[in-house]
């Protein structure tokens, strides 16, 4: 940054100190500063008497070492691109975030997924009695009340717990049906053969941090003492035998 009339011994501590510095104009402006001053110092010595080397020895003496001073301001003057690009970084690291949370949650996860046709599946059937639990695709299903009314209506909680906390929540709008000890079979009413008399309903209550909390109602039950809640879809078959009368937190 020497300007061909500055004296060599003053801009070589200022470059010195500078290169601390971040930034080309500022270091240009705090050149000008520094040598400025040192430069009135500098006259100052010499019109008291004192030779212009020893004014000058005198006058780097004065400013100090040039490592420490250099630190000083780099601490103090940061240029504004410094500032700008790491904010640029911050939102950068924000937003890729942002964007693998969104893909974890609409592109890499669902709910009991439907493979291809092609896809070989085989999974072996889950009955579990009477804790009324069983795993599809990572959710676990649990039964946790099931009752019966005078009129053969039965009443359940279905309690599904997400493999994962960003995961969609279960769609128990297919493939789900129940069949009872005789064997018959109560569908939904989304099914080709929905039959109002002996049917199969599902609806969602409410999601918490990790789970969904759905009802079920299974109209047309009878008498029977238990039933199956079953899914079967693209090979893969999942059964729960579920007790009426029984409450799995009856200390609830």
């Amino acid at each position: 940054m020497k300007r061909r009339e500055d004296d060599p011994t003053l801009s070589a501590w200022c470059d010195s100190a500078l290169t601390y510095v971040k930034g080309k104009r500022l270091r240009r402006e705090l050149y000008d500063e520094l040598y400025g001053h040192m430069e009135d110092r500098l006259s100052d010595l010499m019109a008291a008497g004192l030779s212009k080397k020893e004014a000058q020895t005198l006058t780097v003496r004065a400013m100090g070492d040039f490592n420490e001073t250099g630190r000083e301001l780099a601490g103090i003057y940061k240029p504004v691109w410094w500032r700008v690009q790491f904010v640029s970084k911050i939102v950068f690291i924000v937003t890729a975030l942002m964007l693998a949370y969104i893909l974890l949650v609409f592109g890499l996860s669902g709910g009991f997924r439907r493979p291809a046709e092609s896809e070989i599946w085989s999974a072996a059937q889950a009955v579990v009695y009477p804790d009324c639990e069983a795993k599809l695709d990572g959710y676990t299903l649990t039964v946790s009340r099931a009752t019966v009314d005078e009129g053969g209506t039965a009443y359940f909680t279905l309690d599904v717990k997400r493999p994962l906390p960003w995961s969609k929540r279960a769609d128990l709008s297919h493939g789900f049906f129940v069949e009872d000890i005789d064997g018959n079979v109560y569908k939904t009413p989304n099914a080709g053969d929905w039959d109002r008399e002996r049917s199969l309903s599902v609806s969602w209550l409410y999601s918490g941090p990790l789970a969904d909390r759905y009802e079920g109602t299974v109209v047309g039950l009878g008498d029977a003492g238990w039933f199956e809640l079953r899914y079967s879809s693209c090979g893969r078959e999942l059964r729960l035998k579920v007790e009426l009368g029984g409450d799995k937190n009856d200390g609830d």
